[in-house]
């Protein structure tokens, strides 16, 4: 379990097919995973390992790798994928010897129709994946799943965890995005234990109007939930808003993933999640995002001609007190680079805030005066408490940069 903490904000931002995040600090020093073990050259003393992968899916139009590495420079080391079906049934695949610092991809559709018994049915098509091996750490590997859909730019990647005993209660903390009538938003939720877990679901709307639900994570079981038909059945609306998932034991046995797509216009987004640190001093901080593209995408890419990316930035509260926020945008391009003061926003409880980045520093000048009169107008509905009470019709479009201050 790979855990990173962010005590009162989660913010990060997403462009077009890509998503770049507000690196988070390290997370508390009890909670923090020891580095894994290198063995030296002439000591090599394995025990039995296991690497928790959240998520693959073979589901029409969609195709899944497993990408697998040692990190181990003198001893080989073998390998043994399990897929996990959403029930938790196990369906090992054939073992894979990495010779020292080798690296390995496997097609996942063609390892399980070689290694199945009988074809995987309709309801055996995603769920999670277990690497089992031997070595002095489960991180003597890396492995993560590379998810595409078929014929389309969408795609995702799923990063390989072990099973971190000693953090037991947490709150996962993410961002609802639902940007047009035809995107998709999943949140995932993987349980590796052999032991069943429960908790609770809270989504919000931009305004921070919240909804919680119970959840039940049977052992060895991935759960994906619809966003869309949550949000919708909770009576809330918006293009956006927040998920808190709340466990009071077994956290470090749990993934929590999402993503959003959309196939008739081939947007992707991984949306972040964060462990919220609810013992957290309130103190000043400052949060970067570098590298958020503000217009043409690299040619590397291989986009199609004429492609824009659109930057997003999100905020949300995730504490009990009211946030407020600066930013500063920090732009380079053309040979010249500047800065953009971006003003303040207070954000409520539980509210979540979008802007949209400026895409060159042409259309910063030219758009600027309207973008401010958007942004106050959001300001003023996220810091007016009458507006509590009601669900947001969604983001607006205004300006919020790369670089994030919060005061004490």
């Amino acid at each position: 379990m790979r855990v990173s903490r962010l005590g009162t904000l989660v913010a990060f931002w997403s462009a077009f097919l890509a998503c770049s995040l507000l690196m988070p600090r390290p997370i508390a020093a009890q909670q923090r995973r020891p580095k894994p073990k290198l063995p030296p050259a002439a000591s090599w003393e394995p025990t039995p390992q296991e690497m928790f992968i959240p998520y693959w899916t073979l589901e029409p139009a969609w195709e899944t790798a497993l990408e697998i590495r040692s990190s181990v420079p003198n001893h080989p080391i073998t390998v043994t994928p399990v897929l996990r079906v959403a029930s938790g049934e196990e369906f090992p695949l054939s073992p894979v010897t990495l010779a020292p610092n080798q690296s390995t991809s496997i097609d996942l559709r063609q390892a399980a129709e070689q290694a199945a018994s009988k074809p995987l049915s309709q309801d055996e098509l995603f769920g999670s994946v277990v690497l089992r091996f031997s070595a002095l750490d489960p991180l003597n590997i890396w492995a993560m799943t590379m998810v595409r859909r078929a014929g389309s730019p969408i795609d995702f990647h799923f990063d390989g965890a072990d099973n971190y005993e000693p953090l037991q209660a947490a709150n996962y903390e993410t961002i609802w995005w639902l940007p047009s009538a035809a995107a998709n938003d999943y949140l995932i939720l993987s349980n590796s234990s052999a032991q069943p877990l429960g908790g609770e679901l809270v989504i919000s709307d931009a305004a921070g109007r919240q909804v919680p639900s119970s959840i039940e994570l049977p052992p060895g079981q991935t759960v994906r939930l619809d966003m869309r038909y949550l949000v919708s059945s909770a009576g809330l609306s918006g293009e956006h808003g927040g998920i808190s998932v709340r466990l009071a034991q077994g956290a470090g046995s749990v993934e929590v993933a999402e993503v959003a797509y959309d196939v008739t216009t081939g947007f992707a987004a991984m949306m972040k999640t964060f462990v919220h640190d609810s013992q957290q001093k309130v103190s000043s901080r400052t949060l970067h995002g570098p590298m958020v593209a503000l217009g043409t995408p690299d040619p590397a890419l291989k986009l199609p001609a004429g492609t824009k990316l659109v930057p997003k930035v999100f905020l949300r509260n995730a504490s009990a007190a009211p946030l407020a926020v600066t930013g500063k945008l920090l732009w380079y391009g053309g040979g010249a680079s500047g800065s953009l003061s971006l003003g303040s926003v207070t954000l409520l409880p539980g509210a979540t805030f979008a802007c949209i980045a400026p895409m060159s520093s042409t259309a910063r000048h030219s758009r600027s005066r309207r973008r401010r009169e958007s942004c106050a107008a959001d300001r003023a509905a996220r810091t007016s408490p009458e507006r509590r009470s009601r669900p947001t019709s969604g983001s607006k479009s205004c300006c919020m940069g790369p670089t994030l201050c919060l005061p004490a």
